[in-house]
């Protein structure tokens, strides 16, 4: 029964939160680019440190370091803009500074995969994952007002279905659990009869 009223307090407060989400997207947005810029300005810090242990590689330190640096100005600036600036107004630039941290990211990755392939190196996974930055970056230039509203909207909505099914899960178990009970009490009861 414990783990039914956790599904249940968990699905009210799935429920709850995607609610919030979808009445609320630009407190969620200015909330969740302050996240983003922290998280850009730590892992940043994080491989420059990493950057630094190959600097006798030459070029790659070169790529490395460059490709560092953006994501830690634009980590800075995300940071910046999302704590300076109304809720409305982040929405509307954080898709800019997003893409283009992506766009820069997979061409200076994809950069870095081309040298090392000629130094003999085999990076099928990386290539992929560049290769899509990249077009995502371009899909969020060419439609920034369309991946706004759809991703709050997408997120928000998904809560709230996962919220329903969760409740209704641990409502159908805990009824479940009860047929149970009756039953092993009837069939005790007609134990004792005999």
């Amino acid at each position: 029964m414990k783990a039914q009223l956790q599904w249940i307090l968990g699905g009210v407060l799935l429920l709850v939160t995607g609610i919030f989400v979808l009445a609320n997207p630009t407190t969620v947005m200015k909330i969740a680019v302050i996240i983003f810029g922290l998280y850009l300005m730590i892992e940043s810090i994080f491989a420059l440190a990493l950057t630094w242990k190959i600097r006798k590689l030459g070029s790659y330190f070169t790529i490395n370091s460059v490709r560092t640096l953006a994501s830690l100005a634009i980590g800075i600036l995300v940071l910046y803009f999302a704590l300076t600036s109304p809720g409305a107004a982040v929405a509307s630039w954080m898709v800019y500074l997003v893409a283009a941290w992506l766009l820069v990211s997979s061409l200076l990755e994809l950069l870095e995969i081309w040298m090392l392939k000629r130094s003999g190196y085999e990076s099928f996974g990386v290539t992929t994952s560049a290769l899509v930055s990249l077009v995502i970056s371009l899909i969020m230039f060419l439609f920034p007002v369309m991946i706004n509203n759809a991703v709050f909207m997408a997120v928000g909505i998904v809560m709230i279905v996962i919220a329903v099914f969760l409740i209704i899960w641990a409502v159908r178990m805990i009824l479940f659990e009860r047929r149970l009970k009756e039953e092993a009490r009837k069939s005790e009861t007609d134990w004792e009869e005999l």
